[in-house]
């Protein structure tokens, strides 16, 4: 008798282990679905509304107490961008003295000053002059105080107005 009320009761353990085991794995299932609905609703937002925009190179230099960012971005959706002021520009990255800054830049039209930026050209600015139009590469001039560590990567965020967004790497 004791050796069946063993068994019964490790049959038990058994199916509950079994049971908190395949409840863990659905609930970690639904929750990766989830996430992975949430950023196809998210993308598919953006192809509705037309934007889409896309890091296409970058380059960086040292010199005058700052770092100076060149970032090229072609404009992939379908929207024209007129009010290129309103596209945001954030820079992650370890400064000179260690430590990690990350600062939303503000827009100049003159040219960039101490964390500000700026669009230098667009190519090929034929359609709407002076307007960001589809298949056009606009030139970012990024300027930042305190300067970036040499040898290290600065993140470079843009965001164009409705939310097409893209993030690139810069090498120092």
């Amino acid at each position: 008798i004791g050796v069946g009320n063993t068994l019964a009761t490790g049959i038990v353990m058994a199916t509950l282990v079994a049971a908190v085991i395949l409840m863990a794995t659905t609930l970690l299932n639904i929750g990766v679905g989830q996430s992975m609905a949430a950023q196809q609703a998210w993308l598919t937002q953006q192809q509705r509304l037309g934007g889409q925009i896309r890091i296409a190179s970058t380059s960086g230099a040292q010199g005058g107490g700052a770092s100076t960012l060149t970032v090229n971005v072609v404009n992939d959706g379908s929207i024209a961008y007129r009010k290129t002021n309103q596209i945001d520009v954030i820079v992650r990255y370890t400064n000179v003295t260690g430590n990690l800054e990350v600062k939303r830049l503000t827009y100049s039209s003159t040219g960039p000053g101490n964390n500000e930026w700026n669009i230098t050209a667009i190519a090929p600015d034929v359609f709407n002059p002076g307007m960001w139009d589809p298949s056009e590469q606009a030139t970012f001039s990024i300027k930042v105080v305190l300067p970036i560590k040499n040898n290290t990567n600065a993140t470079v965020v843009v965001v164009a107005p409705g939310g097409a967004l893209d993030s690139a790497n810069v090498a120092m």
